[in-house]
């Protein structure tokens, strides 16, 4: 699994937790707008 490696700790760890704590409410909003 060599596509593994750097598909994992390029993805979750670059645009999961900084995402989250930038504004958790306005990722809410773009993914369900209702």
């Amino acid at each position: 699994m060599p596509g593994n490696r750097p598909h994992y700790g390029r993805w979750p760890q670059h645009d999961f937790p900084p995402f989250k704590k930038l504004r958790p409410q306005s990722v809410t909003s773009r993914i369900q707008p209702g």
